[in-house]
């Protein structure tokens, strides 16, 4: 976004220059979990009109508002994230057009978020499915390996979620 403004509020320096819209804000935290949005903290900076509404309308559908705030909580009342270290988090989300990044910046009190549009990409190619990393001994893993045609969406949305869910591993596309 060289051509437009910084958020105001949130992670602006982690926005990359090729992002189309980004929204930022900065929440109140506590170390047990408690998260507070307030209104007047927030940003959004877009090329276009059209990409803002993307940007807000995909956001509503991967990551939700409670469900944002509801992962940070988790983040921070696990001890995972916490308000005295500055330490970048990824809010992973199964849109890959949509990235979030969350850091307290050692703050003692405040959650800074970015999330961000990417531009499109060419269309990925099909997985091989030897190119997974499957887990030795998960018998979910070995299951999908053995259900599953490399190539189809539904395919790999369920070993994105396995492994998430599972192993705590996120799986990146090229």
């Amino acid at each position: 976004m060289s051509t437009l403004e910084k958020l105001r509020y949130g992670l602006s320096g982690v926005v990359p220059d090729d992002a189309r819209a980004a929204w930022g804000c900065r929440l109140i935290v506590t170390q047990d979990g408690h998260v507070d949005y307030v209104w007047d903290r927030s940003d959004i900076i877009y090329a276009t009109e059209a990409d803002r509404m993307e940007l807000l309308n995909r956001l509503e559908i991967v990551m939700p508002p409670a469900r944002l705030w509801e992962a940070i909580g988790a983040l921070l009342k696990s001890e995972v994230m916490s308000t005295r270290v500055n330490r970048e988090f990824d809010i992973q989300t199964l849109d890959e057009r949509i990235q979030i990044r969350a850091n307290t910046n050692g703050s003692c009190g405040y959650c800074y978020i970015a999330a961000w549009l990417t531009p499109q990409r060419a269309a990925a190619q099909p997985a091989d499915l030897d190119s997974i990393p499957w887990v030795q001994g998960c018998a979910r893993c070995e299951g999908f390996k053995a259900q599953h045609e490399p190539g189809l969406f539904t395919w790999v949305e369920a070993v994105a979620k396995h492994f998430a869910a599972e192993h705590a591993i996120t799986l990146v596309g090229g």
